[in-house]
C-alpha cells in the first residue's frame, strides 16, 4: 500500500499520482496516517498495488511479518485504524465517535498511554499527555474553535500538580492560575487575562508568591503583564 497526494476529485486512476512513501517502510506512526483522515484535513489517499484507492479493511506489515496497521478505508481515506509497534504493542488508534467528533490515542512501546486527543470538527479540542510511568503530564482543553483555553494543567512526573489555569470569566477571558512546587505547596497564584485578538495569556492584578514551605507570602501587582510593584 502506498500514500499519494490527492489532486483531483473522483476515482483515482491507477498510478496516476505521485507516491509520497510506502507504509511498509514507515514508522507506522499516528502522524503518518493522519494524512489520510478526511476529518483531520488529510490531503492524501491510500492506493493498493494496482494503483486504485483502498476500500474496506486493509492491513500492512513490517518486513519482519509483524502487523503494523489495520484500517478501514473508503475511497482511500481512513475512517478508523489501529497501528502497532513491531513488538506487538498498540502504537496508536483512531475512531470516529460521531459526525463531528473523533478520538486519537497514542501509546509508548511498553503499553502505557502517551497521548489522547479529542477532536471536534477536525480541531484538537482536548489533549491529554502522560509520562511513560503512567502519570499525567498535561491537559489542555479549548473552546470548539480553539480561540481560547478553558482549562490547562501540568503535572510533575511524581503525580504532583505543577500548574493549573482555569477560566473564571468567559466574557472577559479572565483566568485563575496556580503554580506549585513539586512538594505540592503553592508557589504562585493570581489572575491571568487573555489579551484581545492574541494568544497571549498575561498576569493581571495582584499575584501572591510563597516559599517552598508555603510561607513568607508576598504580593506583586501586574497590569496586563507588566509588573508595577512588589511588597
Amino acid at each position: 500500500m502506498v500514500f499519494c497526494q490527492k489532486d483531483s476529485v473522483g476515482e483515482t486512476p491507477p498510478l496516476a499520482q505521485k507516491h509520497l512513501f510506502e507504509v511498509l517502510d514507515s514508522s507506522g506512526s499516528a502522524g503518518a496516517h493522519s494524512k489520510l483522515i478526511l476529518m483531520l484535513g488529510g490531503d492524501s489517499i491510500a492506493l493498493n498495488k494496482s494503483g486504485y484507492s483502498l476500500q474496506g479493511w486493509n492491513e500492512t506489515y513490517y518486513k519482519s511479518g509483524k502487523l503494523l496497521h489495520s484500517g478501514y478505508y473508503i475511497d482511500g481515506k481512513l475512517l478508523t485504524y489501529k497501528n502497532y509497534f513491531e513488538n506487538g504493542q498498540c502504537e496508536s488508534t483512531f475512531e470516529n465517535t460521531d459526525p463531528r467528533r473523533c478520538l486519537m490515542k497514542e501509546y509508548f512501546d511498553n503499553g502505557q498511554i502517551r497521548k489522547q486527543t479529542n477532536y471536534y470538527s477536525g480541531l484538537a479540542q482536548k489533549q491529554y499527555e502522560y509520562y511513560e510511568n503512567g502519570q499525567p503530564k498535561s491537559l489542555e482543553e479549548s473552546d470548539k474553535e480553539l480561540k481560547y483555553y478553558i482549562l490547562k494543567k501540568y503535572w510533575y512526573n511524581n503525580g504532583s500538580l505543577k500548574s493549573n489555569l482555569e477560566l473564571q470569566d468567559l466574557k472577559n477571558k479572565k483566568y485563575l492560575e496556580k503554580i506549585y512546587y513539586n512538594n505540592g505547596n503553592v508557589k504562585e497564584e493570581g489572575s491571568v487575562i487573555l489579551l484581545s485578538g492574541t494568544k497571549d495569556y498575561v498576569k493581571n492584578g495582584i499575584w501572591y508568591i510563597y516559599d517552598f514551605n508555603g510561607k513568607n507570602k508576598r504580593g506583586e501587582k501586574y497590569n496586563y503583564g507588566i509588573r508595577l510593584s512588589s511588597k
